[in-house]
């Protein structure tokens, strides 16, 4: 017969298991909102085009959301940028400097997104060889970054995952690195070569001066006993 204190141990046991399992289970029903990149990693050739979907996942209800998305200008550029399946319109497509702008919103009244969807697809080419991140911008409690929307107005986002590329041979990599570092020193070395012509002219310039004689007077030598004449 098995003791009341076995049988206590075993609810005990029950318990934890149940409260447990409970707790997962509600984690994995009401997790936070997440926006991702796919691929998360691809290697690429120069001058190759390529398309990263932006995906959402959230299992609350959605109006609309903001994606600040930022890459490497000098390695890739930006071709076309499409709708996804998510919301009924993109009214904000931007590119400058590196940065990616996407607003999509729900017209429809009532309507709203839950689930995972694609919210946007873009497709970029490699312009230069070089290792690049995608990187999605999140900073909790800002408003300028990338957001997911419920009705109530309220950011609900938590969570994000970027991508990394690789573009190119390991010696095409080097090869670009090093141009690139170039090209921007460059203003730098042209302004450093200016004032090394300016500085030895100068010098060239205060050198003959100085073997230059000067214009000096000096007085006729006279004899003594004659006063000097007015020629």
């Amino acid at each position: 017969m098995i003791s009341s204190a076995r049988l206590f141990l075993v609810g005990i046991f029950l318990i934890v298991f149940l409260f447990i399992f409970r707790g997962i289970s509600f984690a994995q029903t009401s997790g936070g909102s997440s926006i991702f990149l796919s691929p998360e990693f691809q290697e690429l050739k120069v001058n190759e085009e390529f398309t990263v979907e932006v995906l959402i996942s959230s299992n609350q209800k959605l109006i609309g959301a903001d994606v600040l998305l930022s890459f490497n200008p000098d390695v890739l550029e930006v071709v076309s940028i499409d709708d996804g399946n998510t919301f009924s319109k993109i009214p904000l497509k931007a590119v400058s400097e590196g940065k990616i702008k996407i607003t999509a919103v729900e017209e429809d009244r009532g309507k709203t997104f839950s689930g995972e969807g694609s919210l946007a697809k873009i497709k970029f080419k490699t312009k230069d060889a070089g290792e690049t991140n995608l990187e999605l911008e999140l900073t909790q409690g800002a408003t300028t970054d990338s957001n997911l929307t419920t009705p109530e107005v309220k950011d609900v986002l938590s969570e994000i995952k970027n991508s990394n590329f690789v573009v190119g041979s390991p010696l095409q990599r080097g090869t670009a690195s090093v141009r690139r570092a170039i090209v921007k020193a460059s203003p730098f070395l042209i302004f450093l070569i200016f004032v090394g012509v300016i500085g030895f002219f100068g010098y060239k310039w205060w050198k003959k001066q100085q073997e230059t004689p000067k214009n000096v007077f000096v007085q006729r030598k006279v004899p003594m006993d004659k006063p000097p004449s007015d020629e």
